[in-house]
């Protein structure tokens, strides 16, 4: 099973709905869900505030970022984020890395050791170049 990893967004809706919704105002996130639903069996969504959500989950609007946490608040968000994925570990899962290095930094390593992963976006510029990518692939 193949699944994109993606990252939340800051602009998000101003009323609770599904996780899939709740960014659909980022033009980027919107490219990495079209991309997700193109090339992967599903998706899931690393965000700031919850660790893993599916797409269909319903959450609140939040204002929190990765950029604004200290190191050890990153790291403990790996952590949890860590133990929410080990619920799929299957020898057959594959990760598809969508999400941007702040959400990669504390757990890109575990996730070589334990599946099968790729980067498509690495390489691919900033997040105008990320978002062209995205859209033609």
């Amino acid at each position: 099973m193949k699944i994109a990893l993606l990252s939340c967004t800051a602009r998000k809706r101003n009323e609770s709905c599904t996780a899939s919704e709740m960014y659909e105002p980022s033009t980027f996130f919107k490219a990495q869900k079209a991309y997700a639903e193109k090339y992967c069996d599903t998706y899931l969504i690393l965000s700031a505030e919850h660790g893993v959500l599916t797409p269909r989950q319903v959450i609140q609007p939040y204002n929190k970022t990765l950029k604004s946490m200290p190191k050890s608040e990153r790291q403990a968000w790996a952590k949890k984020v860590k133990l929410q994925l080990e619920q799929y570990n299957n020898i057959n899962t594959d990760f598809v890395i969508l999400a941007g290095q702040s959400y990669k930094e504390f757990i890109i390593d575990w996730l070589r050791a334990s599946y099968k992963i790729s980067e498509p976006l690495v390489g691919k510029g900033g997040i105008g170049s990320q978002v062209s990518w995205l859209q033609k692939a």
